[in-house]
């Protein structure tokens, strides 16, 4: 957090960088003590608190003071200045109601500096509600709980649960990438969507991707394989018609540049081993056409849609929606296009474990495994990839 301070007083200035740090001990603090030397570091960057006096020298090395009030005004609205959204906190025992209106009129704060006030309290709320969203390399995005368990099932050192800006988040670092796991409060795309926005928006990651499971056409995948779909699109979008369901597919592919990368990680002769290692499935976790688990790592087409499919109907409208159709899920498509719209350069991709083919014997007898084979998938292309 950055902190700018105009504060001649040697005492006070100091009472306020005392407050900061009890409430921020990791704040940068950059402190002026005239109306010039504000002005030269104002307009030079930008903070995430301006904390002011409104009566100060104009000049380095002047005695004479000067009231501030308007001028702090004027300046704070600057359509130019880098500072134009900051929140101002004038805290002075100086000044007068018409002065003190006029500011906050402006939207600038007014704490009084005496000592029957509780001007602390009051800036230690300010500090806290103005103390930007710490920056992260990637958001992990997991729309349920056991998905997002898959992290610490599979053995790797995840924090304990936190609500930041009302988010459900847990922090992993991967090599010296620090991330975040947000699990969204209900699976489905509009939940999907809101969270990865909201997740780009505060935390600014360079990555954004998705860990879990999903359902794979038949005959195209088994049950454990894992699907990165290089193109995604929502199956149900479109209308009905006299006709059936008439779909309207927009999609999202890869770049071409992670894909190109996940290729070559996932045909490496090493990677299927390192994801299998320290796997120990129960023998009802394993499929009764199976003797061992050998999950294979695929890119290839999916799509996403509103609600669970278990029909077989349905299931016949997504495999005609694209000859290659591999897999088909809830949410990858929602995380693929908040990427695409994002408003900074943001990579993204997502790695879903097959548990089902969508049909009417649906089962969670595969979820817990196929939960731990996912999230390492996702570890180890983050660590190979990113």
């Amino acid at each position: 957090m950055n902190i700018l301070i105009l504060e001649d007083v040697p005492s006070k200035l100091k009472e306020i960088k005392t407050c900061i740090e009890n409430t921020h001990k990791d704040a940068e603090i950059v402190d002026v003590i005239d109306w010039e030397s504000y002005l030269r570091v104002i307009n030079s960057r930008k903070f995430d608190l301006i904390i002011s006096d409104l009566v100060v020298p104009r000049g380095k090395g002047e005695k004479d003071t000067i009231d501030i009030a308007r001028m702090l005004v004027d300046d704070s609205m600057d359509p130019k200045s880098p500072n134009l959204y900051t929140t101002v906190i004038a805290l002075t025992q100086y000044g007068n109601i018409d002065t003190f209106e006029n500011l906050n009129s402006k939207k600038i704060i007014v704490l009084s500096y005496t000592e029957t006030s509780n001007w602390r309290s009051a800036l230690t709320d300010l500090i806290i509600q103005n103390t930007p969203a710490p920056n992260y390399d990637f958001v992990i995005i997991c729309a349920l709980t056991k998905e997002s368990e898959g992290f610490k099932n599979a053995g790797y050192d995840v924090g304990n649960p936190d609500l930041i800006y009302g988010l459900d988040c847990q922090t992993l670092t991967i090599n010296d990438k620090k991330g975040l796991i947000v699990t969204c409060p209900r699976m489905g795309l509009v939940t999907a969507s809101i969270i990865s926005t909201k997740a780009l928006d505060h935390f600014k990651p360079s990555l954004i991707c998705m860990s879990g499971i999903c359902a794979g056409i038949e005959k195209k995948v088994n049950i454990y394989d894992v699907v990165i779909p290089e193109i995604c699109h929502q199956h149900d979008f479109g209308k009905w018609g006299m006709n059936g369901f008439e779909p309207e597919p927009y999609s999202v592919q890869l770049k071409n540049s992670i894909r190109a990368k996940i290729r070559h990680l996932i045909n490496s002769a090493s990677f299927s081993a390192e994801l299998m290692a320290g796997l120990n499935p129960k023998r009802s976790e394993i499929p009764e056409i199976f003797d061992h688990i050998s999950p294979r790592f695929i890119l290839a087409p999916a799509s996403s849609g509103s609600a669970v499919i278990a029909d077989e109907n349905m299931n016949e409208i997504v495999k005609k929606q694209h000859r290659k159709m591999t897999a088909f899920e809830m949410e990858s498509f929602s995380v693929y296009e908040s990427a695409r719209l994002a408003e900074f350069e943001v990579d993204f991709f997502s790695a879903k474990c097959v548990v089902d083919d969508g049909g009417e014997l649906k089962s969670d007898d595969y979820h817990r495994l196929a939960c731990i084979i996912s999230a390492k998938a996702v570890y180890e292309i983050i660590r190979h990839c990113f």
